[in-house]
């Protein structure tokens, strides 16, 4: 009885936390969801990709060092830009940057070609995360942010974290199996997935600048 009612009390204090969060959380949570997801499909067979497009492992070590080089030069203004043009407008840069990303490794016909998709993901990664967290810690009361980050990380990286790679090695296998011809189609299911998270945003996701003002009882922005 007292392990069921302590769930009973786990399960109402989830429900309550979730009517009262605000429509800007649902959509970065949702947003943030299904790019995981993509992602997930697609990682474990990134190096197999490129290396079957004719590049060495050292090639490939280049290729993800610059990528994230350029992506953690970025981050140092990245806070700045959402401060200035606005969360949406930065947001929906990154996801932009997501797409041609899964548009370039798509149409990939050589390693070198890879050196572009790598770039444009990891600017298009560091700008919507950057975006995502400002969205989720001003939307989110003081005594709900933990909570609500964390809820948001356990339903991305767990449920659809683990779905994404068992839907991917379907996609392969049914494509050719682990090659360039059978790994090709999920960059594209990966492009799909990103048009339809640009869109959410671009239509459900308010345009507010948050201010300790206009947001009494919300710390103030948070600039990554």
């Amino acid at each position: 009885m007292k392990v069921g009612a302590s769930a009973g009390i786990a399960i109402t204090k989830m429900t309550d936390f979730i009517k009262r969060q605000r429509c800007d959380w649902y959509v970065t949570v949702t947003r943030s969801s299904l790019e995981r997801f993509a992602y997930q499909m697609v990682v474990p067979y990134l190096s197999i990709y490129t290396i079957a497009l004719g590049a060495t492992a050292t090639q490939l070590g280049i290729v993800n060092s610059l990528g994230m080089g350029i992506a953690g030069l970025l981050s140092l203004l990245s806070g700045w830009l959402i401060d200035r043009i606005g969360t949406k407008k930065i947001y929906l840069a990154g996801i932009t940057m997501l797409a041609i990303s899964y548009i370039f490794y798509g149409l990939a016909t050589n390693w070198t070609i890879i050196i572009i998709a790598m770039i444009a993901y990891w600017l298009g990664f560091t700008t919507s995360v950057h975006s995502c967290a400002t969205v989720c810690a001003n939307s989110l009361a003081n005594q709900d942010r933990a909570t609500g980050m964390s809820l948001c990380e356990t339903f991305a990286a767990g449920f659809l974290g683990m779905a994404g790679p068992i839907l991917g090695a379907l996609i392969v296998t049914e494509f050719g199996g682990v090659n360039v011809r059978g790994i090709r189609p999920l960059y594209f299911i990966g492009l799909s997935v990103t048009v339809i998270t640009f869109l959410l945003i671009y239509t459900q996701l308010s345009d507010r600048k948050w201010t300790s003002k206009a947001w009494q009882g919300l710390a103030y922005p948070i600039v990554a």
